[in-house]
C-alpha cells in the first residue's frame, strides 16, 4: 500500500471480519519459517507504513465469525496442514479472538489441532482480548509483532509468545543494537521502535525472539544491500535472520 491506505478503526464481534484473502502456502517468516500454513489476511491498517508492499485493502469480503471459521476450517482440513497465520493488514484491529475460540470450548473439531500465529504491528490489541483473561497464554499460539512505533500495546510486553522482526534497510539510520531507528511512518523521521527488553532481557531470549529482515523495495540491488546488512547484524547481534522463504520458492 506504500502508505495510501485509510485508517482502520477496531471491529466488533457485530460488525465481523473484512477477509482480503484465505489460501495455502509456505510461512516464509519467523518462527515456524518453512512450514506449510493456511494464510488468513484481514483487511485495514491502523499505520500508512510508507515502503508497505501489501495489497490488503482491496477486494475485501464480508464475513460473519461463523462463515469465517467454516472458510479456515475447510482450508486445513482440505490441506492438513497445522499452522494457520492471521496477518494483514493489522489483524488486531479485527474480533480475532472469536476464530481462536473455535478451537476450544467444544468448537469446530476440524480446527483441534491447529497452532495459531498472529502477525501484527502491535499498536492495537483486539476488543475482547484474545483469551479469557489476561493472565492465561493460551498454548496454541504465537504472536509476531514487527514494532512500526516506540510503542506497542501493554498486552503484549507480558507475553513470552511474542517473537519480534524488525525490517532493515540500508537507507535507515540504526541504533547501537543494529535496530532501526528511522521513522516507519514519516520519511526523515528520527524515532526509537519499540524495543522488547523488558521482556527480553538476557542475550539468549534476544537471540531466540528477535529477527531482522531485508526490507523488499521492489529493487534487486537495494534489495541485496538490505540482506546484506540483515545478515551482518545478526551475525554481530546474534539476531535471527529471517529471508523471505515464500518468495524465494515462489508461493504467494
Amino acid at each position: 500500500m506504500l502508505g495510501t491506505n485509510p485508517i482502520a478503526q477496531h471491529r466488533s464481534q457485530h460488525e465481523g471480519f473484512l477477509v482480503h484473502s484465505v489460501w495455502p502456502t509456505i510461512q516464509g517468516e519467523g518462527p515456524y519459517a518453512g512450514m506449510p500454513a493456511i494464510f488468513l489476511r484481514l483487511g485495514g491498517c491502523n499505520l500508512r507504513c510508507r515502503w508497505c508492499d501489501t495489497e490488503f485493502n482491496e477486494d475485501l469480503i464480508p464475513h460473519s465469525k461463523e462463515s469465517l471459521i467454516d472458510a479456515v476450517a475447510s482450508m486445513v482440513q482440505a490441506y492438513s496442514f497445522g499452522l494457520v497465520v492471521i496477518t494483514g493488514g493489522e489483524p488486531m484491529l479485527q474480533p480475532i479472538k472469536g476464530l481462536i475460540d473455535a478451537q476450544r470450548h467444544g468448537g469446530d473439531p476440524r480446527l483441534a489441532a491447529v497452532h495459531w500465529q498472529i502477525e501484527t504491528a502491535g499498536t492495537v490489541w483486539p476488543d475482547g482480548g484474545l483469551t479469557d483473561s489476561a493472565s492465561v497464554q493460551f498454548p496454541h499460539l504465537t504472536i509476531v509483532c514487527s514494532p512500526k512505533t516506540p510503542k506497542v500495546a501493554r498486552e503484549l510486553i507480558s507475553r513470552t509468545d511474542v517473537y519480534w522482526k524488525y525490517i532493515i534497510r540500508t537507507s535507515d539510520v540504526l541504533g547501537d543494537d543494529g535496530l532501526p531507528l528511522s521513522s516507519t511512518q514519516t520519511l526523515g523521521q528520527p524515532t526509537h521502535l519499540f524495543r522488547p527488553e523488558t521482556v527480553l532481557a538476557s542475550k539468549a531470549l534476544r537471540r531466540r525472539h528477535i529477527f531482522v529482515q531485508a526490507c523488499d523495495e521492489g529493487n534487486a540491488e537495494i534489495n541485496q544491500s538490505n540482506l546484506n546488512l540483515a545478515t551482518k547484524i545478526a551475525m554481530e547481534q546474534g539476531y535471527r535472520l529471517s529471508v523471505q522463504i515464500h518468495k524465494v520458492v515462489g508461493v504467494p
